[in-house]
C-alpha cells in the first residue's frame, strides 16, 4: 500500500510579500503547500510544493488543491484569512476533510466587537468599549479610538481626544466603507446578522507601552514570542519593534501573567489548540485590545529566523503535522527599526547607511527613489519604506542618524 506524505495547506491570501517569505522560509518546503497569488510569483521563486492562484473562485482553488495533493496527505491548514472571517480556509476545510475551528471561534475571532463580549464572558483583562452607529449613542470617555468591526490591520482606524473630533470621524468613517471589502458587508454570524458598514467599535485609548505576542495552546499554554512596539507619528503604525527575551519577559510583566492572560483568550475564542497573536498594553496592568487565531504578521518574522531560527508559524505548523516541536524563547533580543516616510509625495531620495552599527544584521527597502508615496484617509501604508534589522541593545538616536529620507512635491 503506498503511504501518503503527510503535508500541510498555506493558502497565502493576505499576507504582505516579505512576511510570507519569511514565513515560507521558517518551514521544511517538502512539508508544504502553498497557494500563492500570481504577484508574488513575479518576484519571487517559490520553492517546494505550491499552486498559483487569485483566491477569486474558492470552488476552482479547491480543484487545484486536491490535483496538487495527489500522493499526499493534506493534515492541517495555515488559515491567515481573517480578512474574510475565515471563510475561505473553512471552505477549504470542509471541502478537504481537514480539521478546522468551528464557526463561533471564526466569528470571534475575525469581528472585534464579538471578540469583546467573548473577552468579558472569558474575564479576559481588556479595555471598555462599545458598539456605536451614530454620536448620540456614545457613552464613552476620551481619548478613544474609532475602528471597524473586521480586519487585522490599522486601515480605519481614528484616535479622538474630544467630542467634536470624534463626530467628525464617523462622518468620515461613513464616507469611507462604502467599498468593495470582504471586510465592509452585512454579514451572517452565528451571533446573528451584522452590518460592518453601519456600525463601529470605540474603545478607550489605553495608556501604557503597547507590545504583542504569539501563543502555542494544547491545554497549556507556551510563550513563542514577545515584542514592544514603538510608537510612531501615525495612530496604528509602528516606528519598531523590540523582540524581548526570557529575562525580559520575566522582569517586565512576569512569565506566569502572561500565561495566564493567553489561558483566558483561548477561553474566550473557544479553541482547543492553536498558534495565537495578542496586542496588548502594559503599565503595570495588563490590558488586551485584541487577538488572532493566527500568528502575528509582522517584520518580527523576518528578525525571529535571523534570531531564532524559527518563527512561529513554524511551531503551528508542527502542530498540525502532530509532532511536538520543542523551543524555548532564547537570550537573544533584537531590534526591527522602520524606515518611514513623513508626508505623501514623490521620494527623492532613501538612505540607510547603518551597517556599521553594532549588532546590524541587515536592511531592505520597500521603496526607491522615484516613487510615489500615497495616502488615504483609511490606509498609511504607503509611508512603510523599508526596515533595517538588529541583534542586541541599538541605540535609537545613532540608528535615527544613519537614516536619511527626502519626499519632495
Amino acid at each position: 500500500m503506498r503511504i501518503l506524505k503527510d503535508i500541510v495547506l498555506f493558502p497565502a491570501s493576505f499576507i504582505g510579500s516579505m512576511e510570507l517569505q519569511n514565513c515560507v522560509k521558517s518551514i521544511p518546503a517538502d512539508e508544504l503547500l502553498v497557494v500563492y497569488r500570481p504577484q508574488y510569483v513575479k518576484t519571487h521563486k517559490p520553492e517546494g510544493h505550491f499552486i498559483i492562484d487569485d483566491f477569486s473562485d474558492t470552488h476552482g482553488l479547491i480543484q487545484k488543491i486536491k490535483e496538487a495533493a495527489i500522493g499526499k496527505n493534506i493534515v492541517g491548514i495555515i488559515a491567515i484569512d481573517d480578512e474574510m472571517q475565515f471563510r475561505l480556509s473553512s471552505e477549504i476545510a470542509k471541502a478537504l476533510s481537514i480539521p478546522f475551528y468551528g464557526e463561533r471561534s471564526q466569528d470571534i475571532a475575525s469581528n472585534k466587537f464579538f471578540m469583546r463580549q467573548a473577552f468579558d464572558r472569558a474575564k479576559v483583562p481588556s479595555l471598555r468599549y462599545q458598539l456605536i452607529g451614530e454620536m448620540e449613542d456614545v457613552s464613552l470617555g476620551y481619548p478613544n479610538i474609532l475602528k471597524i468591526m473586521t480586519g487585522s490591520g490599522s486601515e480605519f482606524l481614528f484616535k479622538n481626544d474630544t467630542r467634536e473630533e470624534l463626530a467628525a470621524n464617523i462622518v468620515k468613517m461613513r464616507s469611507l466603507v462604502n467599498v468593495d471589502d470582504s471586510r465592509l458587508r452585512e454579514m451572517d454570524t452565528v451571533f446573528g446578522k451584522v452590518d460592518t458598514r453601519k456600525k463601529f467599535l470605540l474603545e478607550e485609548f489605553a495608556q501604557g507601552d503597547e507590545y504583542s505576542l504569539d501563543f502555542r495552546f494544547d491545554g497549556d499554554v507556551k510563550l513563542i514570542r514577545v515584542v514592544r512596539k514603538f510608537t510612531s507619528g501615525l495612530t496604528g503604525y509602528f516606528a519598531g519593534f523590540r523582540l524581548l527575551n526570557a529575562r525580559s519577559i520575566e522582569t517586565i510583566f512576569g512569565k506566569g501573567n502572561l500565561e495566564g492572560m493567553c489561558r483566558k483568550i483561548a477561553a474566550a475564542l473557544e479553541i482547543d489548540n492553536g498558534v495565537c497573536m495578542v496586542d496588548f498594553k502594559y503599565d503595570g496592568t495588563l490590558r488586551v485590545i485584541e487577538t488572532a487565531m493566527r500568528p502575528g504578521l509582522s517584520t518580527f518574522i523576518h528578525l525571529m529566523n535571523e534570531l531564532y531560527g524559527y518563527a512561529s508559524i513554524r511551531v503551528l505548523h508542527e502542530m498540525l503535522m502532530g509532532r511536538d516541536f520543542r523551543f524555548d524563547i532564547p537570550e537573544k533580543e533584537g531590534f526591527a527599526y522602520y524606515l518611514l516616510a513623513d508626508r505623501p509625495g514623490r521620494l527623492k531620495s532613501i538612505s540607510a547607511d547603518v551597517e556599521s552599527l553594532p549588532g546590524f544584521i541587515c536592511k531592505k527597502f520597500y521603496s526607491k527613489a522615484g516613487d510615489m508615496i500615497e495616502d488615504h484617509e483609511s490606509d498609511h501604508t504607503d509611508y512603510l519604506l523599508g526596515y533595517v534589522l538588529f541583534e542586541g541593545d541599538i541605540n535609537l538616536d545613532s540608528v535615527k542618524k544613519k537614516i536619511h529620507i527626502e519626499v519632495v512635491d
